[in-house]
């Protein structure tokens, strides 16, 4: 019959937006888009449509764009949580953090996948909103103990960020409410039920925050380098780690600063590694009073890593304290750049 036209399925609209994406052409995926409006689509469809819409403006720096279009999609979809989720960081970097905290409330895993959810507890850190973030994170943790293995291929499988990733970014808002205790009960939690996994690195990183010296870490570290098994793969995150809790116990600032200029990276490494080495850079400066120097550094810094470290980075670091003082700073750059 002629006048019968099949709605037009989210798996067509993916596919095809997929394509655009891949190649960044977000101008071609608006028009793609904007072409569906008077098509018959299903409700999913409809609903995919006007969620890339807010995304393709995102993507192409529109911003207030991005903001009008995802708000008449919440509006349109109440009942989507990625949009309300992208909504959400459109509204964060207007200012209204009280707001789209509201809103990133709503969109808990796995109504959104784990990497929107990491990405949640970053903004709860950065604004330090903790409570928040330990919150977002409550439903991956109940899906870890539902498991018996926290291999890393076997998480990835599942759409679960690496228990490491994890346990880090809760042990930053542990430290940011001053509650260490409940990070070693979080941890005892996870260790009498998950194998395949060493707690070990994390309890010690515990009891260096809650001490202040990281001996017992280094060791523990150096340990791990000189076992390594496979001597050919990259070992920068390591070296560089340990070069930095060594900095931080350095009786001078030259020493400190040659202790991090020694940690030679190879091109197997992580390049952030780099940004590692050059925000402890702007932290011993700081340290020494040489407020020329850090502000030179951290406008490089800054150029690379607007948000700051992850937090589980800062705790793998030492840069929990210092980038306490550069909050503000990032938290203004991402409304400037919104």
């Amino acid at each position: 019959m002629a006048w019968y036209r099949k709605a037009i399925d989210i798996k067509t609209i993916d596919q095809q937006v997929d394509v655009f994406a891949d190649e960044c052409q977000w101008d071609k995926m608006e028009d793609y888009l904007c072409s569906l409006k008077d098509q018959k689509l299903t409700e999913a469809a409809a609903e995919a449509r006007d969620y890339y819409y807010g995304i393709a403006a995102f993507q192409s720096g529109k911003r207030s764009d991005a903001l009008d279009r995802l708000t008449a999609a919440a509006d349109t979809h109440p009942d989507s949580a990625r949009i309300r989720f992208s909504l959400a960081q459109e509204i964060l970097f207007t200012g209204d953090d009280t707001r789209a905290f509201e809103m990133f409330d709503t969109t808990l895993f796995p109504q959104v996948s784990s990497v929107h959810t990491m990405a949640a507890c970053r903004y709860a850190y950065l604004w330090d909103r903790p409570e928040h973030g330990l919150r977002y994170m409550d439903p991956l943790f109940d899906a870890y103990l539902k498991l018996s293995s926290a291999d890393d291929h076997f998480l990835y499988m599942r759409g679960l960020p690496f228990l490491g990733v994890t346990l880090g970014t809760a042990v930053a808002f542990h430290w940011c409410m001053g509650q260490l205790d409940a990070a070693s009960g979080l941890l005892a939690r996870f260790k009498g039920k998950l194998s395949d996994y060493d707690f070990a690195d994390d309890e010690l990183s515990i009891d260096a925050l809650k001490s202040g010296d990281p001996q017992r870490l280094i060791e523990h570290l150096e340990a791990r380098l000189a076992d390594d098994q496979h001597p050919d793969s990259p070992d920068g995150y390591f070296t560089m780690r340990i070069a930095v809790l060594r900095s931080g116990m350095a009786d001078d600032a030259d020493k400190a600063q040659q202790t991090i200029a020694g940690v030679v990276l190879g091109p197997e490494d992580f390049p952030w590694l780099e940004h590692v080495r050059l925000l402890t850079k702007c932290k011993l400066a700081s340290q020494a009073g040489d407020r020329v120097r850090e502000d030179s550094l951290l406008s490089i810094f800054f150029g690379s890593q607007p948000l700051l470290f992850e937090p589980e980075h800062a705790v793998t670091y030492d840069l929990l304290s210092y980038q306490e003082t550069l909050k503000p700073r990032a938290r203004e750059l991402a409304r400037q750049r919104g």
